[in-house]
C-alpha cells in the first residue's frame, strides 16, 4: 500500500485507532474525515502529504505527532478536531492548507521540531486561528517524558493552575486553569 485513497474510511465511527505503514506516502482528501470514534493515529515516516479535511471532525483525537518526511498539510486537514489539545509538527512542514487546524477549540499546545524564525517561514493558509492561538515550543526535540504531576496555586495576579511537566525537557502538559 503506497496511499489511502480519499474517504476510505470517511465516517467509519467505530474506528478507534490506525496505523499508518512506512510505505504510504500520502493520505487522501476525506481519508479518515468523521472518524469520530478515532483516539489514536500513527502516520508512518513514508507519508509526505496529508490531503484535505484527511482527518476533519475526529473529535476523539487528542494528540497527534507528524512525522519528519511530511512537507505539506492540507486544506482542513483537522479542522473540527474538537478534542485535540497538542500536535507535534516537524521542521519538514513548508506548508499547512487555510482552515487546516480551524475550530481545534482546544488545541493548547504546538511542538514544533524548528526554530521560530523556521516556523515564521512555513506557508499557513488563513483561517486557522486555533493553531495561531495555540502556544508554539520551538525546538522541540522528541523526549521520552518523565511527568510529574505539579499544582500553581492563584494569587492576586494570576489564576492557579494543574499541570504535568517533564523532568527531562522541561515542557508543560496537560494544563488546566484553576
Amino acid at each position: 500500500v503506497t496511499s489511502i485513497d480519499g474517504s476510505a474510511f470517511l465516517g467509519c465511527t467505530s474506528l478507534k485507532s490506525v496505523t499508518i505503514p512506512d510505505s504510504v506516502t500520502s493520505i487522501g482528501s476525506c481519508a479518515f474525515g468523521d472518524c469520530t470514534g478515532l483516539t489514536s493515529v500513527t502516520i508512518g515516516n513514508g507519508v509526505t502529504s496529508i490531503g484535505g479535511y484527511a482527518f476533519c471532525v475526529c473529535t476523539g483525537l487528542t494528540s497527534i505527532t507528524i512525522p519528519g518526511s511530511v512537507t505539506s498539510i492540507g486544506y482542513n486537514a483537522f479542522s473540527g478536531c474538537t478534542g485535540l489539545k497538542s500536535i507535534t509538527i516537524p521542521d519538514s512542514v513548508t506548508y499547512i492548507g487555510s482552515d487546516a487546524f480551524e475550530n481545534c477549540i482546544n488545541l493548547a499546545d504546538v511542538y514544533y521540531s524548528g526554530s521560530e524564525d523556521e516556523w515564521k517561514a512555513i506557508s499557513i493558509g488563513s483561517s486557522n486561528s486555533s493553531l495561531k492561538n495555540a502556544t508554539i515550543h520551538y525546538n522541540y526535540k522528541k523526549c521520552e517524558h518523565s511527568l510529574k504531576h505539579e499544582k500553581s496555586p492563584a494569587t492576586c495576579t494570576s489564576d492557579g493552575a494543574e499541570y504535568d511537566i517533564c523532568s527531562k525537557c522541561g515542557n508543560y502538559f496537560n494544563i488546566q486553569r484553576l
